[in-house]
């Protein structure tokens, strides 16, 4: 019996004006129908897989053509007076505010950070030159409530005053923003965040992940409480550092 490797519904292609002008191509498998992508990929896990039989292969399940991502990496590039927020790349840095993965309300907190930057002085960091402060910015937002959390990831303390300063404008303007921090990460690597994290909002912040609802708090200590019944190992997500389950 051969592997049923068709999804369960048929998905619309995405279409990607960074992707089709070559700007991006992160997502390299965007040319092919999705439900084709689906059908490849199930095909090379089974190909890894051979003691599984075909029969137990259950068709894959497709996600939402676009704007199913609820996280954004962006690499900040360009100057401090017009940043960019994306990839890096030989030119110095892509844009990708208008990526289509991402939700709709991530494109105007975006144009706000794009403002905020030159305001509390966060000079973008420079990879060649090994120059400047800024290097990532990490933004999630929560599929409970659509709260946000925001973490600004820098090579040393040096603008952290200065962030600090400029807090206030920030939370104006963007009232979703219910965790804001900032990461420390000083190796001139390829290494998106380092060990110590410093929050600068003291908030509960809440999410879900598969059928289990958790709540993070956020203070001086950094803690993981589920909200319901689940699984012994439970795993937070990505960006809360030292967790506690409960």
């Amino acid at each position: 019996m051969r592997p049923r490797y068709a999804c369960y519904y048929p998905i619309p292609p995405m279409h990607c004006d960074l992707f089709t002008t070559e700007r991006c191509r992160s997502c390299q498998w965007l040319a092919m129908p999705y439900g084709q992508q689906l059908a490849e990929k199930q095909r090379q896990l089974a190909a890894l897989l051979p003691n599984v039989p075909a029969a137990c292969w259950q068709p894959a399940m497709g996600s939402a053509p676009q704007a199913m991502r609820n996280k954004a990496k962006m690499v900040v590039s360009g100057s401090v007076e017009r940043p960019l927020l994306g990839i890096a790349d030989a030119g110095g840095g892509v844009d990708l505010c208008a990526c289509p993965l991402y939700p709709e309300g991530f494109a105007p907190v975006f144009a706000v950070l794009k403002q905020f930057i030159p305001r509390a002085g966060l000079t973008p960091y420079h990879v060649a030159r090994r120059r400047g402060e800024l290097k990532f910015l990490l933004l999630t937002e929560s599929r409970l409530d659509g709260a946000m959390m925001l973490r600004f990831v820098l090579r040393s303390e040096a603008k952290l005053g200065h962030l600090r300063a400029a807090l206030p404008w920030l939370q104006a303007r963007l009232p979703q923003l219910t965790v804001i921090s900032v990461n420390l990460q000083p190796v001139p690597m390829a290494v998106l965040e380092g060990e110590r994290e410093i929050v600068l909002t003291p908030a509960r912040v809440r999410w879900r992940s598969g059928s289990t609802a958790c709540r993070c708090t956020f203070g001086r200590k950094v803690s993981f409480r589920p909200t319901r019944r689940s699984p012994p190992a439970c795993t937070p997500p990505p960006g809360i550092v030292s967790p506690r389950c409960r």
